[in-house]
């Protein structure tokens, strides 16, 4: 019981988004980096409508309602972190349909 306790208080609780300083400069360090030619940014252009910043940034943002106080306060890290003259699209997704297909 003991043992449940933490372990559900670990991940109900704050996450630290900016662990190794991720968000400390931008563009943040990615999980993951698409080109704009690259063939995951098209695929997921023919699921999702993507905004892409012409001569700026494109950042792909994927959120959970499950998780929705981490979500926000990930996204908040991340529009806190956007320093740049250069135009931003930020495009937001929200993954929950994934895990309720995943469920059936």
């Amino acid at each position: 019981m003991a043992i449940k306790r933490k372990f559900g208080r670990f991940f109900m609780g704050n996450l630290n988004w900016n662990y190794n300083g991720e968000f400390d400069v931008f563009p943040p360090v990615p999980a993951f980096t698409f080109h704009k030619n690259s063939p995951h940014l098209q695929a997921l252009s023919n699921i999702y409508d993507i905004k892409t910043a012409v001569d700026g940034y494109t950042i792909v943002f994927f959120w959970s309602s499950m998780l929705k106080r981490q979500s926000f306060e990930a996204y908040k890290q991340l529009t806190e972190s956007i320093d740049t003259a250069d135009p931003v699209a930020v495009n937001l997704i929200n993954i929950d349909n994934f895990y309720i297909a995943l469920s059936e």
